[in-house]
């Protein structure tokens, strides 16, 4: 059985990015990780009670990985962007190759941050040699990229 992760980067463990992935996700088995809810902190910052390898070690398990983030100043939260960045430290290992990430975008204005958010999870997946299944925003693109995750788990 593929293992779908879902991974939500907004502080809000109930609001609108959670129920973009829940509908994209409805009637389908997944874990899902508050990122508010670890420390995961900046690069270069090092304290033993850090969670990132706890987070990163569930992306290595996961078959398909959902990224969900609020758009905040036309951009994705902090969350991700610190995730993501602490990813790319990991350069070299690529235990994250032939992931399947999918991205939910919650807001749909300004419309340049969706694109700015789809932008950067599209090059993040580029150079880590995943496979980027596209992104929802809104209740847009929700049925073409469940298609996509429901292919995966099915080829998986």
């Amino acid at each position: 059985m593929a293992k779908i992760l879902f991974i939500n980067a907004s502080e809000n463990i109930n609001g609108n990015t959670v129920k973009l992935a829940v509908k994209l996700l409805k009637g389908l088995e997944y874990q899902q990780i508050n990122l508010v809810d670890y420390k995961i902190y900046q690069i270069g910052q090092l304290y033993p009670d850090d969670q990132f390898n706890e987070i990163y070690q569930a992306m290595v398990d996961a078959d398909t990985i959902i990224l969900g983030t609020p758009v905040y100043w036309h951009d994705m939260s902090a969350y991700l962007k610190t995730l993501i960045e602490r990813i790319s430290q990991k350069t070299g290992r690529n235990e994250l190759a032939r992931q399947k990430i999918a991205l939910v975008v919650q807001g749909a204005s300004p419309v340049d941050g969706v694109k700015m958010v789809d932008k950067t999870i599209s090059g993040f997946c580029r150079v880590g040699n995943m496979d980027y299944l596209g992104k929802a925003s809104a209740s847009l693109g929700l049925t073409k990229l469940r298609e996509k995750i429901q292919e995966g788990i099915i080829n998986a």
